[in-house]
């Protein structure tokens, strides 16, 4: 599975996921929409592989696929419109679409502190709230032979109102909640919120996933069907 050319939708309710299988085809390389947080397939489009792009779902349900070899699903049906756009080879772009979606916009220029590679790609987030804080993201490249999610290389930074710029080594994942909380999935397997109190950006609730275990299981009657 591949969770930068994935996305839920708006509600919550809804998980359009690109994944490989080993099935035969069209079942080894497909866009599938389930009812989260289960995969069951309801519906499913064919794609052309790795070099797929992505899906993502506009508010009002509306899903769009590219890079889906064809225009309607091999399998199943939805219930909302769809539409099936190009394949495109803006890898960096397809890298980003989730930030790029959720509010993060492009930087010219790295703030003083911050060393990128030639090609390096930088994006920001303002902390909601007017609160002048920012989040900064390098896309530093991809690499498959370091620990990464599909071998994107990215690093973290906060900025604060007065320009302090701190880096986060240990975020794998990083982003601001509606209430401009400070969200972290970290390296180590924790997930944590932080929040400023007392111009000190404090940890105020983590949890560790590492003694999690998968419990594979059918998916309930609900989740079979629209």
């Amino acid at each position: 599975m591949y969770p930068r050319r994935s996305d839920i939708s708006p509600d919550g309710k809804l998980f359009g996921y690109f994944a490989l299988g080993p099935g035969d085809a069209p079942w080894h390389s497909y866009f599938a929409v389930s009812q989260a947080p289960w995969l069951t397939a309801l519906t499913a489009w064919q794609t052309y592989g790795t070099y797929t792009t992505g899906c993502r779902f506009q508010s009002n349900g509306e899903l769009t696929i590219i890079g889906s070899m064809n225009n309607q699903p091999f399998h199943g049906s939805y219930p909302h419109a769809t539409t099936v756009e190009p394949m495109h080879t803006n890898w960096i772009r397809r890298d980003l679409q989730n930030e790029l979606k959720r509010g993060w916009r492009p930087l010219s220029d790295p703030p003083t502190g911050i060393t990128t590679e030639p090609d390096a790609v930088i994006i920001q987030r303002r902390q909601p709230g007017a609160r002048g804080a920012s989040l900064i993201l390098v896309h530093q490249g991809v690499d498959f032979q370091r620990p990464s999610i599909e071998g994107v290389q990215l690093e973290y930074f906060r900025q604060d109102r007065d320009g302090t710029l701190t880096p986060l080594p240990e975020a794998a994942w990083a982003d601001w909640d509606h209430h401009g909380r400070l969200l972290l999935a970290n390296r180590d397997g924790t997930i944590a919120i932080h929040e400023r109190r007392k111009e000190t950006w404090t940890p105020t609730w983590s949890e560790d996933l590492n003694p999690l275990e998968p419990a594979p299981g059918p998916a309930p009657d609900w989740a079979k069907t629209w």
